[in-house]
């Protein structure tokens, strides 16, 4: 995966917004409210002039607040925060424990978040109410927002967007939110082994959100390192983005391969046209989809230099191929994917794992790539897992956090050396608390939490 671990906090180069009008793809930028260039996320104690409509807004959303009985989610983050992944001050390097990260709206009142999504080097957060915060590296663009300093990177800021999203997906360098009106909006770019290869347009770069281009109503994302799939209410999955290893299972050799526009705009992809798909996952630089007809079936494609797509094939697949060595694919809950390896949740409770093994990220020492899926000692009763780079989470029914793999980035929630075994992870930030959901980046992990009653 091309993770970018970035030295130098500042950046010495700041890319510039732009705007198309290109023959078949109309791209409207989205302004954001008043045209102002950012939010601020402090609360001074002075009178604001707003207009009527937006103060009744603000109204209703402080009494939301004060009327709901249910504890709201909030966020931990742990790991590196070089760009500001984590949300924290300039001055922290790391954390190596779960530490709060306060989110708050223009009005200093804490948001309460439905759910979290960390990039490669930046971060998410989707709100109750349908707002999303991004902090982190925005060389590229995937904050949503144009970031005059290095502050407004450490800082949750506002990805402006004119309608109510309900998830919320990112790659390394790209962003997307899904509106409950099935529209996608998505801002960054994908990148390549040569740099930046663009979003839908070669070398382009959008530091503000913009629609993705697709007359069909969306009901699902799912974003890989450097590429992105869109399944639609009729059932077609779309693929856009950086297919030099087969991620947008479609075939480079049936496209003209140097013609990356066309990689870049949203195409369906053939294999599916005839399956009714149940799920998609992404991650790295590949991707499954479980179908079903008459019977289950699963497929992948992308890299598999190490077994993580469960094909004894260890070239790029670049058609998506079946997958027939997986046990009990009836009973799949979730697939979720690091860059190298790739973990199976049951409905049994059990997680199962493939691909490279070495550093720990598969819950043992062995040091041979797994082909065919071995079930993870001593893991049951498990509702949740995260696979990241390098490293492996799961919550089981108690709500507690298991972690192993490589510990260098500190983003395992015990210190920097490696964990070859599952390791429940304590913390003062964890304790009489329930964890919802986890979510791993390159170098940094997010906890979605919420305080017991």
């Amino acid at each position: 995966m091309s993770w970018r671990i970035r030295m130098n906090v500042v950046s010495s180069t700041r890319h510039l917004n732009h705007s198309w009008n290109k023959p078949g793809i109309q791209f409207n930028l989205i302004d954001s409210i008043s045209q102002q260039r950012k939010m601020t996320y402090q609360c001074v104690n002075m009178k604001r002039s707003l207009p009527k409509e937006i103060t009744s807004s603000i109204t209703a959303e402080k009494k939301k607040h004060k009327s709901s009985t249910e504890s709201p989610s909030f966020v931990l983050v742990c790991g590196q925060n070089i760009c500001g992944q984590l949300g924290l001050s300039t001055n922290i390097i790391e954390r190596r424990k779960p530490q709060y990260l306060k989110i708050v709206n223009n009005f200093n009142i804490d948001e309460n978040i439905q759910s979290i999504y960390a990039g490669g080097m930046h971060s998410c957060a989707l709100t109750i109410t349908g707002h999303v915060y991004t902090w982190g590296c925005n060389d590229d663009g995937a904050l949503g927002r144009i970031t005059d300093d290095i502050d407004d990177e450490y800082m949750p800021g506002l990805f402006v967007l004119p309608e109510e999203i309900k998830s919320i997906c990112a790659g390394d360098t790209f962003t997307v939110a899904l509106a409950k009106s099935g529209r996608a909006y998505i801002s960054g770019c994908f990148r390549s082994s040569e740099g930046i290869l663009g979003l839908f347009e070669y070398k382009q770069i959008v530091q503000k959100p913009i629609m993705i281009p697709l007359n069909q109503t969306i009901k699902q994302i799912a974003c890989g390192a450097d590429f992105c799939l869109l399944l639609t209410e009729n059932g077609d999955l779309y693929s856009f983005g950086n297919n030099e290893i087969g991620q947008l299972g479609r075939d480079a050799h049936l496209e003209i391969q140097d013609n990356f526009s066309i990689w870049l705009r949203p195409s369906q992809i053939p294999s599916f046209q005839e399956q009714n798909i149940l799920n998609i996952w992404a991650g790295g630089h590949g991707f499954f989809a479980l179908t079903q007809n008459s019977t289950i079936h699963l497929y992948a494609c992308g890299a598999n230099s190490f077994g993580q797509l469960g094909h004894p094939s260890k070239q790029p697949i670049y058609s998506p191929v079946e997958i027939q060595r997986f046990p009990c694919l009836d009973k799949i809950i979730k697939i979720s994917c690091g860059l190298q390896h790739t973990l199976i949740l049951d409905s049994m409770g059990y997680v199962h794992g493939l691909g490279r093994s070495d550093d720990g990220r598969l819950g043992n020492d062995l040091a041979n790539d797994i082909i065919i899926p071995k079930q993870i000692n001593n893991l049951t009763n498990i509702f949740d897992i995260a696979a990241g780079g390098s490293v492996s989470f799961v919550i089981n029914q108690n709500a507690q956090i298991y972690s192993f793999g490589m510990g260098d980035t500190c983003q395992i929630g015990h210190s920097n050396e490696d964990i070859f075994i599952p390791t429940l992870v304590k913390s003062k930030q964890l304790e009489q608390r329930n964890i919802q959901h986890i979510s791993v980046g390159a170098q940094h992990t997010l906890f979605l939490v919420k305080e017991e009653r």
